[in-house]
């Protein structure tokens, strides 16, 4: 009688395995499927939505399965970064989880407090650091310390070492360490903010798969 344990499968196992998939073409196999989902999306709602999924969330087709509209996430958020979306969201997207990154940043708690409330496997057990919601960009005709002023706002938000440095007092971004939490964002003392946020495909699973 064969004694080997039975491996299981499936994303509430995937924190040990990731990686693993990774070097098997599963990062291919995503984005694919990804731009799929997008499409199928962008037809149900008439309009492309700039929200995402809070972090840990796992690819937006089986986020949406596993998924309960329980609101236990947002309800653990300090910050209340994660919101409910109502019927103006669209059939896609009412009563799920979203975060709205220009609105209201993620502060990218050490404690994962909204994957800690989830009960079930739509949000993932992850690091803070693996944490990509999207990206940022800096607008030079808008930053401050462009113009010979010594603003440094946004570097002392950035919760990221690295992913925010000044290169002869100008702020530069690191894209590959940036996890897109939009505290810099909020912390841009310029009017409109110099600091864009970069959506990146919202249907992609809320963590890096390149770690």
């Amino acid at each position: 009688m064969d004694t080997t344990p039975k491996q299981e499968t499936g994303w509430e196992y995937l924190p040990m395995q990731r990686r693993e998939l990774m070097r098997q073409g599963y990062q291919k196999a995503v984005l694919y499927a990804a731009q799929q989902i997008d499409k199928k999306i962008n037809k149900v709602t008439g309009h492309r939505t700039k929200l995402v999924r809070p972090p840990g969330a796992i690819p937006e087709d089986e986020f949406l399965r596993a998924c309960t509209k329980c609101k236990l996430c947002a309800e653990a958020c300090p910050p209340q970064a994660i919101r409910i979306a109502g019927p103006e969201m669209g059939l896609a997207h009412e009563g799920y989880p979203l975060i709205d990154i220009p609105t209201r940043a993620c502060y990218m708690c050490s404690e994962m407090p909204c994957v800690a409330a989830c009960p079930e496997p739509a949000l993932i057990d992850i690091e803070p650091q693996e944490i990509f919601l999207g990206k940022v960009e800096i607008h030079p005709q808008l930053c401050l310390a462009f113009f010979d002023e010594d603003c440094i706002s946004c570097d002392y938000s950035c919760p990221v070492p690295g992913a925010l440095e000044f290169v002869d007092k100008k702020p530069k971004i690191d894209p590959t360490l940036c996890t897109g939490c939009g505290l810099c964002i909020q912390s841009c003392v310029a009017k409109p903010a110099a600091i864009q946020y970069i959506a990146r495909k919202w249907s992609l699973p809320s963590f890096r798969l390149n770690l």
